[in-house]
């Protein structure tokens, strides 16, 4: 089962995925959820219900860095779940997500 909450805070959209991240709901969360977010606001993403995550569930996060990168909108991961952290590691992307913290 997936979850998406989106929460405003402050100046900052609060978005806390759950569940899981997966080819069977990448198709769902990115038209349902990700392309109706405001486009005008920081991120604040919260992994820390993520259950279950694949490449299609972190190209929907690469997607969301690339775009606040476009927008010039700072994008903050936040609480990662051990799923998650475990998938950034295996495939080396530790780095690529601290660097996603700061837009340029």
């Amino acid at each position: 089962m997936f979850s998406f909450e989106v929460e405003q805070k402050e100046s900052a959209i609060h978005v806390m995925i759950g569940g899981e991240l997966t080819i069977y709901s990448a198709d769902s969360v990115f038209n349902q959820h990700v392309k109706v977010l405001p486009s005008d606001s920081d991120l604040s993403i919260d992994l820390s219900g993520v259950e279950e995550i694949d490449t299609a569930g972190m190209q929907i996060l690469l997607m969301l860095r690339q775009a606040c990168e476009k927008r010039s909108k700072k994008l903050e991961f936040s609480s990662l779940s051990e799923p998650v952290s475990r998938y950034l590691e295996l495939f080396n992307l530790t780095e690529v997500f601290s660097l996603a913290t700061q837009a340029d």
